[in-house]
């Protein structure tokens, strides 16, 4: 099988991984059924598709546990990307309880084998509690003495978060999705942790808040509160991230440009006196609107800096043009993210304009989707570019 990669990664351009050594602990417990455990493999092609796999650069092993830990493969078995996604192909589904101590002992018998200096991770799949809690905790500490780098990402609702925090290096290396379909969602965060010689970036963010009648007042009001929290978030300046603002209902205007708001105080200001227009929406025309005006000289935007998208909207009548213009957007580097809110919002649309799953956030769909999960964002508009 042949993998092709483009130019715009999982983590488009945030971050050129340095060398490191990377061991994926995959929960094949009987929890998981083989749906389940699939997706946990998913992520981790997801992660090998973003980065550089070689001997110089970063190297996967994959470790399956439940009854007992099987190494699945070493980090000197695959040296290239193509090779290395054909190998968690060929991962089976195997059964049993949930021996979490077995599989990091079994992980920090590979890193001992591993000659390289460079910074070691661990990261864990676990969807409840081990069958040995003692042993799980020990086996976590004797890693993290070794110096090696542990992330423990808990999945549905019975994990053990005080066992995750025997697991984790520290409390920031601990994430929890409620099931195994948000795993997507922290892509973004588990990137930023395995990475080295970091030079911190900034973005020019575009938002394109859909202010017609089209969208109901409630939905409205959410996305204005969602634009007042990205706000609250961000380093806002002028050699910081900047933002600009398109408010669009029958014709799109700019309401202020990259240069006109250089404080989170001014941003503030600008947002709370918006307004809904009682025009339908034309969403074609905003999305050439923003092709055409959005990241131009006259703008303000800076050439040099990644360009993100926000677009707020309920994602329905979006017709063939706006989509294949947003698809222009994408081909051409931008970074686009969709929010949505409540159960006004058409899913399978706006999906597809994010540039990727984890980029759509649907607010107050459930107790999950609660308006701090936009606090991802700040790791996507202000990222790490990091040498090898």
């Amino acid at each position: 099988m042949i993998y092709l990669f483009s130019k715009i990664h999982l983590f488009p351009d945030r971050c050129k991984l340095g060398p490191a050594d990377v061991i994926f602990l995959v929960d094949s417990s009987e929890s998981q059924k083989s749906d389940n455990f699939n997706k946990q493999l998913k992520f981790i092609k997801d992660f090998v598709k973003s980065v550089y796999i070689g001997p110089t650069y970063v190297q996967v092993s994959v470790i399956t546990y439940s009854f007992d830990a099987t190494v699945e493969f070493k980090w000197t078995t695959h040296n290239d990307n193509s090779s290395v996604l054909d190998a968690i192909d060929n991962i089976k589904y195997k059964s049993g309880p949930t021996y979490t101590g077995i599989a990091l002992s079994a992980a920090r018998t590979v890193l001992l084998q591993s000659t390289r200096i460079v910074k070691k991770y661990v990261i864990v799949f676990t969807d409840g509690m081990s069958s040995n809690i003692l042993d799980t905790k020990g086996q976590a500490a004797l890693l993290k003495v070794a110096g090696v780098n542990i992330i423990a990402i808990g999945i549905g609702s019975q994990i053990l978060h005080e066992e995750l925090q025997h697991i984790a290096s520290d409390d920031s290396k601990i994430f929890t999705v409620s099931n195994h379909d948000g795993l997507n969602s922290i892509q973004t965060q588990i990137g930023s942790y395995v990475c080295e010689a970091c030079l911190n970036e900034v973005s020019d963010v575009l938002y394109v808040l859909d202010a017609s009648s089209s969208v109901a007042l409630s939905e409205f009001q959410g996305a204005l509160d969602a634009l007042q929290y990205i706000t609250s978030i961000l380093t806002i300046g002028r050699d910081k991230v900047m933002t600009s603002l398109i408010r669009y209902a029958a014709e799109p205007e700019i309401v202020y440009g990259f240069q006109k708001c250089t404080s989170a105080i001014e941003m503030h200001r600008e947002i709370s006196v918006l307004y809904q227009y009682p025009q339908p929406a034309n969403r074609t025309k905003a999305v050439e609107f923003v092709y055409t005006n959005g990241f131009t000289n006259a703008s303000g935007a800076r050439e040099w800096k990644r360009h993100v998208i926000i677009f707020l909207t309920n994602g329905n009548n979006i017709d063939p043009g706006a989509s294949n213009q947003i698809d222009v957007l994408k081909n051409e580097g931008k970074i686009v993210v969709a929010i949505g809110h409540r159960n006004f919002v058409n899913r399978e649309k706006l999906l597809n304009i994010a540039s990727y799953p984890y980029m759509f956030y649907h607010l107050g769909e459930d107790q999950y989707t609660d308006i701090s999960v936009l606090k991802s964002l700040k790791i996507l508009i202000e990222y790490n570019t990091c040498s090898l």
